[in-house]
Formats: C-alpha cells, sequence, structure tokens
C-alpha cells in the first residue's frame, strides 16, 4: 500500500472535503474509487462527504496529507461544523474564480449563497462543458479521478502537466 502525499499548503484553511479527495487524488495518480477506499468513505452511506464526518481512515493520513485534524474536521463538516450539514446542497457548486485558483471552500456547498462570498461571483453547479450537474460525492470513475468532470473529463481544478494540482497560496486571514 503506497501511502498518498500532498505538498504542504496544497490545501488552504477551510477547503472542502470533496477538493481534499480532489487534490489526494490528482497528487497521486488516484482513481476517485481508490481515494473513497483509501479515505474510509463508505459508498453504503448517503452523502458521506456531507453526513458521514470525518472518517478515522482520513485522521490517520495527516502526516501525509500536510493537514490538521481540524483541517479534516471542517472538510467534512464534523465537530462544530455540523450545524451546517442541514444546509448543505448535495451538487457540486464552485466558484469559477476559486476553482481556477485551484480551491473549493465548504462555503460554497452552503445552500444560502448564491455567490462566491470572496468574489461575488455566481456559483455553477453544471460543467461548462457538457452541462452535466456535478454531485458533491467522490463519484465511481475508473477512469478521471474526483478532480475532473465525471461525464466528459473536464478539469474542475488546475493541474500541472504532471498531473498534480495547482493552488494559489490564500492567506488564513482571506480564508
Amino acid at each position: 500500500v503506497v501511502l498518498p502525499r500532498l505538498a504542504k499548503n496544497t490545501l488552504a484553511p477551510y477547503e472542502s472535503a470533496w477538493s481534499l479527495a480532489a487534490k489526494t487524488a490528482a497528487a497521486n495518480a488516484f482513481t476517485a474509487i481508490e481515494v473513497s477506499r483509501l479515505f474510509g468513505i463508505s459508498s453504503r452511506v448517503e452523502h458521506p462527504l456531507i453526513y458521514g464526518g470525518a472518517p478515522r481512515a482520513v485522521k490517520s493520513l495527516k502526516e501525509n496529507l500536510n493537514i490538521s485534524v481540524n483541517q479534516i474536521n471542517h472538510a467534512f463538516v464534523d465537530n462544530e461544523f455540523k450545524v451546517f450539514r442541514q444546509l448543505m446542497a448535495k451538487e457540486l457548486r464552485f466558484c469559477p474564480v476559486c476553482s481556477r485558483l485551484g480551491h473549493h471552500f465548504i462555503i460554497h456547498q452552503l445552500k444560502i449563497f448564491s455567490s462566491c462570498p470572496l468574489h461575488d461571483t455566481p456559483l455553477r453547479s453544471h460543467c461548462a462543458r457538457c452541462g452535466k450537474l456535478h454531485l458533491y460525492e467522490l463519484g465511481n470513475s475508473n477512469i478521471y479521478g474526483p478532480i475532473n468532470c465525471t461525464e466528459c473529463g473536464t478539469s474542475l481544478l488546475p493541474v500541472t502537466h504532471g498531473g498534480y494540482p495547482k493552488t494559489s497560496k490564500m492567506s488564513l486571514r482571506t480564508a
């Protein structure tokens, strides 16, 4: 078993579980199914990125992923963030500007927002290329990782030519 790696500061504070999974998949050439298994995300739980809580398996990988338990709890809307679970959209909603910068934040999933609070840009939930609705899940594709549209393969977050996630540095204050 090869343990996944993420470079330091790949995940900004308050990024989503989907973003953590997508970046882990891209950085390690994993499929969505492999990331799900590695993270201990059950296929039997409906909407596990929202309602499942932070899996123990992800917490055990925190050193390899260069993230804290708090970041994991925030990403999976766990502990003090549990109260927000009922406000979470089941479709993947993203800000095109944040996405181009390599980020997807928990706040994008809150139904009360129709625009990104950072950029005042309308949130999108459909692929710009094929129009498919993105669900807030990892997908079940063996071909495309969770960083791409499961229908047409269009990248949802930028990656380098080597497949590693591109992210802009974001200060804690901004996040």
